[in-house]
C-alpha cells in the first residue's frame, strides 16, 4: 500500500496580486534551509524531522528524529 510522503522545506507570506502571477518557471523565495530542521510527513501526519544535506548539488533529507506516535 502506497503512503503519501512529503517534507516541509519552508513557508513564506506573498501579497495576492504575486500569488496570482505565480506560474511555471516561477521563483518563490525561501529562507535559508541550512541547519534548519524540517517536518517529514506520510499521509499529513508528522512521523519525523530532518535537516537539508547537500552532496555535489544534490539534496537530501538527513533523518534527525523520529516522532513518537504518542505525540
Amino acid at each position: 500500500m502506497g503512503r503519501s510522503t512529503s517534507v516541509e522545506l519552508g513557508r513564506t507570506e506573498m501579497r495576492i496580486d504575486d500569488l496570482l502571477r505565480v506560474g511555471p518557471g516561477s521563483v518563490i523565495k525561501l529562507e535559508n534551509l541550512e541547519g534548519k530542521t524540517l517536518n517529514i510527513l506520510a499521509n499529513s501526519r508528522l512521523i519525523a524531522k530532518g535537516e537539508v544535506v547537500v552532496d555535489k548539488e544534490k539534496y537530501g533529507i538527513r533523518i534527525t528524529e523520529i516522532v513518537s506516535r504518542q505525540k
